[in-house]
């Protein structure tokens, strides 16, 4: 984001009579105003979250509320000013939200639009969400798509090594620019060339996976946090050249254990190239100990 705009922040009450006003600048001829009520303000403002343009005026909004006896996170209702689209303001405000539900104890947010929403159904699919549509959600006649994605578990510390950075799962729209990452940030020559097509079934099968550290929508540092139900695998651990000893690798591996811990992962392991001298000091002052009565045993599969 440009500085000067503004990060994602708690919605006051003069942001919502804003956006009431000028619901054309964001929903162009649509009928909207049923869903912007002052509660979302006044009863649940500290998950009402707005972006602001160079000149102070709301850019783009989220309005959610925690559930905390469901462990849920709720998008009531999220929109970008026309003029001000193609920036990633909806991603920003959802990594927020997710990192606010995550605060909280969430494990899952929710969102619902209708089908004949395509633009909203075309921009939460690409942030990660799954969607499934129920008939009858909102009455006879009249179906939803639901989309739900699962939150990573809160980190703490909070604060992270590197100013404005923050955690979040990779999503499919993250895919072409984690793949140029690797090729930037990764090491081992050796292995099979990276294709779109398999991070893309990681993310669907197991969205928290991949876990990145992202600064102004750029990647810093990435993990896999692998975990099958029986073994935890940590792999793919890199930091932009740019940004390395300064923690950003310890920290990403504080919230892979963390979220490892949750899911009843009792040891961790990982696999890091006897020739990455940096690497292993990193793994060494985490707590991760080489074994050497152990290799490695590879078999390629044909395409």
């Amino acid at each position: 984001m440009s500085d000067m705009t503004s990060r994602p922040q708690i919605a006051r009450r003069q942001d919502f009579d804003e956006i009431v006003a000028s619901l054309g600048e964001f929903w162009g001829t649509r009928d909207v105003a049923h869903l912007h009520h002052p509660t979302a303000i006044e009863e649940f403002g500290d998950s009402a979250l707005v972006i602001r343009d160079r000149n102070g005026r709301v850019a783009a909004y989220l309005f959610g509320m925690i559930v905390s006896e469901k462990r849920l996170g709720y998008v009531h209702v999220v929109a970008v000013r026309t003029d001000q689209r193609g920036q990633g303001y909806g991603r920003e405000l959802y990594d927020a939200f997710c990192q606010l539900a995550a605060s909280r104890g969430c494990n899952k947010i929710k969102a619902i639009t209708s089908p004949t929403n395509s633009d909203s159904v075309a921009f939460h699919e690409s942030i990660g969400m799954h969607a499934s549509e129920i008939a009858d959600y909102s009455g006879p006649g009249r179906p939803r798509i639901i989309f739900s994605r699962e939150v990573a578990p809160a980190f703490v510390p909070v604060d992270p090594p590197v100013p404005d950075v923050i955690l979040r799962p990779a999503t499919r729209g993250d895919v072409a620019d984690l793949l140029r990452f690797w090729r930037l940030a990764a090491e081992d020559s050796d292995r099979p060339a990276d294709r779109s097509e398999a991070l893309e079934v990681l993310i669907a099968r197991d969205p928290a996976a991949p876990l990145l550290a992202v600064r102004d929508q750029s990647i810093l540092g990435c993990v896999i946090v692998g975990w099958d139900g029986w073994r935890a695998h940590l792999y793919r651990l890199a930091v932009h050249p740019d940004y390395r000893r300064r923690g950003l690798a310890r920290w990403l591996l504080a919230a892979a254990e963390q979220r490892l811990r949750a899911l009843g992962a009792i040891r961790i392991d990982a696999m890091v190239l006897d020739s990455n001298d940096a690497g292993h000091s990193v793994w060494s002052a985490a707590g991760y100990v080489r074994q050497d009565n152990w290799s490695r045993w590879v078999k390629p599969l044909a395409d």
